[in-house]
């Protein structure tokens, strides 16, 4: 499930089109409980390693909500 919405954003000699919203992820009991430990760890590294286009511009930015 996952709720986004379309954002520009104005910088000094052009637009750059983005999102934002969050996205749920569900993991089923049955799965192996290392997948839910990496998908908590990418989770926890997506913050620091910023994900997408323009990472220095501020854009890129995620965070894990439990």
């Amino acid at each position: 499930m996952y709720q986004l919405q379309t954002k520009i954003m104005h910088f000094d000699r052009y637009k750059q089109v983005g999102f934002t919203g969050t996205c749920h992820f569900n993991i089923r009991e049955q799965q192996e409980d290392i997948l839910l430990k990496i998908v908590h760890m990418l989770a926890e590294f997506a913050f620091y390693a910023g994900v997408g286009y323009k990472t220095t511009m501020g854009m890129g930015q995620c965070k894990k909500i439990l």
